[in-house]
């Protein structure tokens, strides 16, 4: 009797020690980006990653590769490169949904190369993953200067028609020949100071007052104001222009009513680019 429990004991131990471990596989999450999905799992928290089908990792590695190479292409521009909204608007929400997938896709990498078994595609994912990160944590000083960039694109843009615009707004008109039996209109008397009408400062600091009768008069930092040109010459042998009204008007125009650019931030973001991902 002893003997026939004893053979059962050792059988029952022996068909156990042929039965493969089942571990739980963490549940699936997913982070949306650039018009793509890609999911991700807390691997790094699985006791015996080895144990787990391995075509549950890769599908993870190869979604998020997929995701990310997306992402730093359409993201891979200089901060005073070219930079469309849409990819401004990516960088923007990767800065906000991106972080805490690759946070985990980083410890499941590690956990993945640390254990006795092999999955593919570790080498280019933790490249990829490394390269995101870079572009997350260079996003702070980054997107300043993108955003400062493209509304100073758009400033530059505008300026010829709000020029145009306050010249015919603040300037009167050229006179028009009338007919000789109409009565003489009293002459305007001419303003004490040349006319402003419009005045603006470009993004390196350079302050330009433009005047009805075609003078303008330019001040760059550090240097005084100075009359460029009048549009009506001096007549020969007369005294040359003097440029006092001029700059009296200019200094004279409201601070307020001056259109600025926007300034681009002085700090300037170096983009490391890495090295192409290799596979291991």
């Amino acid at each position: 009797m002893v003997l026939r429990l004893t053979l059962l004991v050792v059988a029952m131990v022996g068909l156990g020690g042929c039965v493969k471990r089942v571990v739980t596989v963490p549940p699936e999450a997913y982070v949306s980006l650039a018009g793509q999905r890609a999911s991700y799992r807390q691997w790094s928290q699985v006791s015996d990653l080895c144990a787990v089908d391995p075509r549950l990792f890769d599908g993870d590695v190869k979604s998020m590769n997929a995701l990310l190479s997306t992402f730093l292409q359409q993201t891979s521009a200089p901060a005073d490169g070219e930079w469309a909204a849409e990819h401004l608007a990516l960088l923007e929400e990767a800065v906000r949904v991106l972080g805490p997938a690759l946070a985990l896709e980083r410890a499941s990498i590690a956990k993945a190369s640390s254990v006795g078994c092999t999955f593919e595609g570790l080498g280019p994912a933790r490249e990829l993953n490394a390269q995101a990160q870079r572009r997350l944590d260079d996003a702070g000083d980054l997107l300043p200067v993108i955003k400062a960039r493209l509304a100073l694109a758009g400033w530059k843009a505008a300026r010829p028609g709000a020029t145009a615009a306050a010249m015919e707004k603040a300037c009167p008109a050229a006179p028009t020949t009338v007919a000789k039996s109409a009565p003489k209109k009293a002459k305007a008397a001419a303003p004490a100071l040349p006319v402003v009408y419009f005045a603006a400062e470009d993004e390196h600091g350079r302050l330009d007052w433009s005047f009805c009768d075609g003078a303008r008069v330019f001040a760059t930092p550090g240097n005084p104001p100075s009359l460029e040109s009048v549009a009506v010459e001096a007549k020969k042998g007369a005294r040359p222009v003097d440029p006092a009204k001029w700059l009296e008007a200019a200094a004279k125009y409201p601070s307020e009513a001056i259109v600025r650019a926007p300034k681009i931030p002085r700090k300037q973001v170096v983009r490391e680019v890495g090295p192409e991902p290799k596979d291991e």
